[in-house]
């Protein structure tokens, strides 16, 4: 299974699998990563800096993963890019102390989740569609 490519198809339960494995390893990495920035020695440092690395190329995979994903229910890739815009519209809008603005920020997170969990349930297109072969018919 290649998970750095945006073609083609990702069913549900390849998608849980692959996204639950990435995240266990960006939660290793990023454990390892604090535990080695405590300490002064050079290479705890760079230790920490790889698996800082390593964390970043995780989060890439995710981001192919979910393209994938989207594919699956026959939608572009592009909808992952505006949902990443949401995200980053509603952090900064936390960072404003007014309320009615925190509130906003909290509806777009909700949007940001509800999106990410049709992801894990929602049921890919039936047959071929635009973006390849049924995984499932074989």
């Amino acid at each position: 299974m290649k998970i750095f490519t945006t073609k083609g198809r990702l069913n549900r339960l390849k998608y849980f699998k692959y996204s639950m494995l990435l995240l266990l390893l960006t939660v290793i990495f990023a454990g390892i990563a604090i535990v080695s920035f405590q300490s002064d020695s050079f290479a705890f440092l760079i230790v920490a800096l790889v698996c800082m690395l390593l964390c970043a190329v995780n989060y890439v995979g995710a981001i192919f993963l979910s393209v994938r994903r989207l594919h699956d229910l026959n939608l572009s890739g592009w909808w992952y890019a505006l949902i990443c815009l949401v995200s980053i519209v509603s952090g900064f809008l936390q960072e404003i102390e007014n309320e009615t603005m925190q509130l906003a920020a909290l509806g777009l997170n909700f949007v940001v989740m509800a999106f990410s969990m049709y992801l894990f349930v929602k049921k890919g297109t039936d047959g071929d569609n635009d973006y390849g072969e049924d995984l499932l018919k074989s």
